[in-house]
This record gives structure tokens, C-alpha cells and sequence, in this order.
């Protein structure tokens, strides 16, 4: 009986979520410098970065003109738009990062974002809509 009672122990440790688990998640954050826009994506962990880059998708527009940054706080991937660029953006619009161009052009339209994301998240990333209150003013 204490055997059992030990191995159902173990598994129900086993399934939990660990405390203090690092948020693996990818974060966004938008800033706004000196005619320009930063659209910051930071993780805990490193983003991979091979043959392929990492394109910002903004609704049916790409953003690909980045820096990546790693350090002990994991990685950042940094990209940079025209403020110009920004006004073009329709407020809603929804917002991801692909590790590479995943899908054809035109394809985004017809296609659940989120849920791609989902299927694919080792190479695409979703951070939900687009607002232009979003952006903080750091000039």
C-alpha cells in the first residue's frame, strides 16, 4: 500500500509545473526613439538564429531589419521600423514572429495566426494584436 501510494506520489510530481519555472514564453514590447520604432521580443531563453532570419509580422506586413542580442538574461531580438512605417498599421491587426518565412505570400489573410503558431511554435511566435497606444515615447 505505501509502495502505491509512493509511485502515485512521484507521477502527480511528475505532471506539475515545476515553481519558479522559468516563463519560457516570448515577450513584445514597443518603443518609440528618435523617428524610429523598436519593436523588442525578449525570452528567457535564446532565439536560435542559423541560415533563416526572423521576420515580424504585422498584419500583411514584414519587418525584417533586426539585431539579436544574448546575454545571461536569455535572448532579444530587436526589430527596427520607421515611425512612418507604423502609421501605416491598422489598429487590431495581429502580431507574430516567424523564424524564417513560413507561409506564401497572401496566405496570412486566410490563415488562424494563433493557431499556426501554436502548431508550429518552435518557429513562430504570437503576441496578439497591434495597438498604436502600445508604443511608449522614450524621446
Amino acid at each position: 500500500m505505501t509502495s502505491r501510494i509512493l509511485k502515485l506520489l512521484i507521477i502527480l510530481l511528475l505532471t506539475l509545473p515545476a515553481v519558479g519555472q522559468p516563463n519560457k514564453e516570448p515577450k513584445i514590447n514597443y518603443k518609440k526613439k528618435k523617428g524610429k520604432v523598436e519593436v523588442n521580443v525578449s525570452s528567457e531563453v535564446a532565439f536560435y538564429c542559423g541560415d533563416n532570419i526572423h521576420i515580424l509580422h504585422i498584419g500583411d506586413k514584414e519587418y525584417s531589419l533586426s539585431q539579436q542580442v544574448i546575454d545571461e538574461n536569455g535572448g532579444q531580438i530587436i526589430f527596427f521600423l520607421d515611425e512612418g512605417e507604423t502609421v501605416e498599421i491598422t489598429e487590431g491587426e495581429e502580431v507574430w514572429m516567424s523564424y524564417g518565412d513560413m507561409l506564401k505570400p497572401g496566405a496570412v489573410a486566410k490563415t488562424n495566426i494563433q493557431e499556426f503558431c501554436e502548431l508550429n511554435s518552435t518557429n513562430c511566435w504570437y503576441f496578439g494584436k497591434y495597438y498604436k497606444n502600445l508604443i511608449k515615447d522614450e524621446n
